[in-house]
């Protein structure tokens, strides 16, 4: 039987109070995410949904509990070996998409294979190319962000994180700023990528539309996640 992927162990995490003692956000959160697979984390908003995805990403610490990503125990690595794991296992898409302004889209494609150098910029640029064409953004190769539509810059947010093929994708409320077509045609984006790539996907999301496109759903309640919709 093939190891899961991703495993979280016992994953708590908590914040002073300000009037004195913890409020604990995340309770002893056990999850296992088998390689190329689909999931969703659905709960209402404050649950804790993205402090788990950031937790996932290294981008976030538990203050009790264990991430392993393919084997590794995120909590053991150094900074320059989280970093190393976030440019070239991980990929995120926000929201808040973070493409820069003065850069045009295959600029800003290729800014997160300037930062690993693992291979030369043709390469890089050769699968950034054949990525926008794959999601119909091959005319607006050298447009800036200003000149997108919101769900054309997510788009381009997917294929940014998507460049350095990652292995595992993670997603925190992408649809929530887009309309209904918008969110649809995104929905449809992940999906593909995840079966096309192979990549392992978890998306944090309030849309059951989007939750229901997934292999399994989660729910945060009080803290803990447990399988299913609410």
């Amino acid at each position: 039987m093939t190891a899961p992927m991703l495993i979280l162990k016992d994953i708590a995490k908590s914040y002073p109070a300000p009037s004195g003692g913890t409020v604990e956000v995340l309770k002893s959160i056990f999850l296992e995410v088998e390689a190329g697979r689909s999931i969703a984390i659905v709960g209402p908003s404050g649950s804790g949904k993205s402090t788990l995805l950031n937790i996932i990403g290294t981008l976030d610490f538990p203050s009790a509990g264990s991430v392993f990503l393919e084997g590794q125990e995120l909590g053991r690595m150094g900074e320059v070996e989280l970093a190393a794991i976030r440019n070239r296992k991980i990929g995120f898409v926000f929201q808040q998409h973070h493409l820069l302004p003065q850069c045009n889209v295959l600029e800003n494609i290729l800014v997160p294979t300037l930062i690993s150098r693992s291979e030369s910029i043709q390469i890089a640029e050769t699968r950034a190319r054949a990525l926008l064409d794959q999601v119909g953004l091959s005319p607006r190769l050298d447009y800036r962000p200003g000149q997108l539509s919101g769900g054309e810059q997510l788009r381009v947010a997917v294929v940014r994180a998507m460049i350095n093929q990652p292995r595992l994708l993670l997603a925190d409320e992408p649809t929530g700023s887009l309309d209904r077509a918008g969110a649809e045609s995104l929905a449809d984006l992940l999906v593909e990528m995840n079966r096309q790539q192979g990549t392992t996907l978890v998306v944090v999301t309030h849309s059951l539309p989007l939750a229901q496109r997934m292999d399994r759903i989660y729910t945060l309640v009080d803290g803990a996640l447990v399988p299913g919709n609410p």
